[in-house]
């Protein structure tokens, strides 16, 4: 009995904590992507925008897919698929948004940190070693993992190998971003600047990156 009245309340609570969450990350995102492109149209423009234009190209572009992914988590969620056909097409499309947000976010931590290795090729070839290797297992899953429409439900046949192995290559960027990134802050000696030095505001630029992530 306790096991059926959870199940029931988890159907009842669920659907709309769901959109309540797709709601809150639509928001962030949107909102990101306006503040980027108005730095953007203010440094191409009014030429009165000092940032990076590459970095707010590369942060518009990971909302713009973040949103589109989450409109089609939105339709697998919300909208009733009733053929395998549209259950694969949405999963499909669903994924490569998944994957190519995870991607371009990648890019974007090890694009930082190679800046901040003072364009170090070392960092460069490990860093292209690694970005080829989250390709080569992002590829593979789109292969293997499908949508599959069983039962009057869509849902995605995630494969165990392709998932794991894309989920280590993240795994393994951020850590390689990390320690490039924290490689030059001590081989500087940033660590003995004073707080309005420049790795300061390189580290609050990330904060901030972070916040709008």
């Amino acid at each position: 009995m306790s096991n059926t009245t959870s199940q029931d309340l988890i159907n009842v609570l669920g659907p709309p904590l769901n959109f309540l969450l797709l709601g809150v990350i639509l928001h962030m995102c949107f909102h990101a992507f306006c503040l980027s492109m108005a730095k953007i149209i203010s440094k191409l423009v009014f030429k009165t925008e000092t940032g990076s234009l590459f970095l707010n190209w590369i942060v518009c572009a990971f909302n713009v897919s973040a949103i589109v992914n989450a409109i089609f988590a939105f339709t697998l969620t919300a909208v009733p698929l009733t053929t395998q056909k549209s259950c694969f097409i949405v999963n499909f499309l669903q994924n490569i948004t998944y994957h190519l947000t995870l991607i371009i976010f990648d890019y974007l931590i090890l694009f930082k940190s190679y800046i901040a290795t003072r364009k170090s090729s070392v960092f460069a070839i490990i860093a292209g070693l690694a970005s080829l290797n989250r390709l080569i297992w992002t590829i593979a899953d789109l292969f293997w993992s499908e949508g599959s429409f069983e039962d009057e439900t869509c849902s995605l046949l995630q494969n165990a190998l392709s998932g794991t192995q894309y989920a280590v290559a993240d795994i393994i960027i951020d850590a390689i971003g990390t320690l490039g990134a924290m490689h030059a802050f001590f081989a500087a000696n940033a660590h003995l600047l004073p707080l309005d030095g420049i790795f300061y505001h390189v580290m609050k630029e990330n904060g901030e990156y972070c916040v709008k992530f």
